[in-house]
């Protein structure tokens, strides 16, 4: 009986090896079977997680402790103003920011702006000044402004009662989300026509973009899953666009694709970022991204037909740049070697924008990429800045063709610049 104890063992584990294994395949089938088709993509390495040096980005990091902290155990940190500025370091490029422009006066108001969007040939921002807050379009040829928040018709009497947020502008479309006595309402205002559009309300809604005439944006479903949702302004249809146990945040549109993170797929504070198209007929996973729950973070990817950028948003001696074209299906990874990152001192890729080859971001200090040529940039958003001893942060910034839109704001007001990309022979 002794002798036969190990070979009885050795069985019921092998069985057990066995069943486990079904199991797991099961599960794979089925969860295969309520998914879209999957492309193949090799996922970007994900660096380690480290702290940064004390503030000498002109980005305002937080004060680096003695040990080195994961980012899991890490606290979240308040950013401190950094004053003075550190001078960034020009790069020497055949590609060139040049015309910088102040355009403040065209607002004729010194209120805060928010939030802000700009498609080369617009620029929708929310405006907060004495606790009130308003929808401001600026045409950015004629450098002249109107508001666009009609509260009648949503039946509000006070703009105190209101908070907007998501301002989008494309074409003749602007897109925004007003929220009011715990209710979001997504409206839609057509710019040629002058009429205003009801497109969704919920106490669930968020996350809202616009490209060309589809408007997408998130909403709760059974009390646990984020689906993305889209509505067409020209055809008036709505589709569900992402769904299933997907917790989907932060989607990003442009033409016919989507990019947005998925909580669901989530690695300590990592999760998955994926790219579908709008009829949902193929889903690729790109990578993954840095999204801790309890901190809000800076922008770690964009998109613009056919182009994707992103980051892991980790903090790495060796930052990279990783690009995805939908059209070749190629992915492409530039080491940002201009961020001056080293042991000592890591730094990573944030604040993406991109339109058709150039990506703008920072690290260490702002920057851009032009794919085509592949060569860095340096772009001096702080060149034009009133030297009043007053911090100033980055509020956010745009870029549509070859011309870049950023907002500087203080505590009390802000400043909108503009200025043109110059490629040299």
């Amino acid at each position: 009986m002794n002798k036969d104890k190990p070979m009885v063992a050795m069985a019921m584990l092998c069985s057990l090896f066995l069943v486990t294994g079904l199991i797991l395949t099961a599960c794979q089938s089925s969860l295969a079977l309520g998914r879209a088709e999957q492309s193949p993509l090799s996922t970007p390495t994900v660096w380690p997680e480290w702290l940064p040096l004390p503030a000498t980005d002109i980005w305002s990091v937080p004060p680096r402790p003695a040990t080195l902290v994961p980012v899991e155990s890490r606290p979240c940190f308040t950013p401190l103003p950094v004053n003075p500025l550190p001078t960034p370091t020009p790069l020497p490029s055949v590609v060139q920011v040049v015309s910088l422009e102040e355009l403040q006066a065209s607002f004729g108001t010194n209120g805060r702006l928010l939030a802000s969007d700009f498609d080369g040939l617009g620029m929708v921002a929310i405006m907060e000044e004495r606790g009130a807050q308003e929808i401001f379009v600026m045409d950015m040829n004629a450098q002249q402004t109107r508001v666009l928040t009609p509260r009648d018709a949503m039946g509000v009497e006070s703009a105190s009662e209101m908070w907007l947020y998501n301002p989008h502008i494309s074409g003749e479309y602007v897109t925004w989300i007003a929220s009011f006595s715990q209710e979001q309402i997504l409206l839609a205002y057509n710019l040629q026509t002058n009429q205003l559009s009801f497109i969704t309300r919920g106490t669930s809604i968020a996350d809202a973009d616009l490209s060309g005439h589809i408007v997408i944006w998130r909403q709760l479903e059974d009390g646990r899953y984020w689906h993305i949702w889209g509505y067409d302004l020209e055809r008036l249809t709505y589709s569900k666009i992402v769904t299933g146990s997907r917790r989907a945040l932060r989607p990003q549109i442009s033409g016919q694709w989507i990019i947005y993170e998925d909580w669901a797929e989530r690695d300590g504070s990592d999760v998955s970022l994926y790219l579908t198209r709008v009829n949902a007929t193929e889903e690729i996973r790109i990578g993954e991204v840095y999204a801790p729950e309890t901190q809000a973070v800076p922008q770690f990817y964009a998109l613009d037909v056919p182009w994707v950028a992103w980051s892991t948003g980790h903090w790495s001696d060796k930052p990279e740049l990783h690009l995805y074209n939908l059209e070749t299906r190629q992915v492409v990874t530039v080491t940002v070697t201009p961020c001056g990152a080293s042991t000592a001192q890591p730094r990573r890729v944030e604040n993406l924008a991109i339109s058709g080859n150039v990506v703008i971001f920072t690290c260490g200090q702002p920057m851009g990429y032009d794919i085509e040529r592949g060569v860095f940039f340096s772009i001096p958003i702080y060149a034009t800045m009133p030297a009043d001893g007053e911090w100033w942060g980055l509020g956010g910034w745009s870029i549509a063709g070859d011309r870049i839109v950023w907002v500087l704001s203080s505590e009390q007001e802000s400043r909108v610049y503009t200025a043109q990309i110059e490629r040299r022979p």
